[in-house]
């Protein structure tokens, strides 16, 4: 998976996340043409940050950085939103879990030309 400019500022942006919130720990990711993995780690939950706070950041911010990004450079204007509304959320409990999640985040680009979604 070669990552395009938006792709690049998508990773780029979730790289950024914890200059915005200092007690998440960025785990394995994978920036997809139609979704995005992710696995995070708050280092400290008593200190009240929420994943949905997160989340609401980065998509926030990709979204203004896409719309930034089809005004200036001609990115491919999107209908409706960028991102959909919610987004599905797993509590890893184990090590087992976490390798298993760990290697479909991995391996997922690998699975991209049988997606229901995937246009050449």
């Amino acid at each position: 998976m070669f990552l395009n400019d938006a792709g690049r500022m998508i990773e780029s942006v979730w790289n950024n996340l914890p200059t915005r919130f200092p007690k998440l720990i960025l785990h394995n990711y994978v920036v997809m043409p139609n979704h995005f993995h992710a696995i995070v780690e708050f280092l400290c939950v008593e200190d009240g940050t929420r994943l949905s706070e997160v989340i609401d950041a980065f998509k926030s911010i990709t979204t203004v950085e896409y719309i930034h990004g089809v005004k200036k450079n001609g990115w491919l204007p999107f209908i409706g939103k960028v991102w959909q509304r919610n987004y599905w959320e797993h509590i890893i409990r184990s090590q087992d879990e976490l390798f298993d999640i760990s290697e479909y985040i991995i391996y997922n680009p690998v699975k991209w030309r049988q997606d229901n979604l995937f246009e050449l």
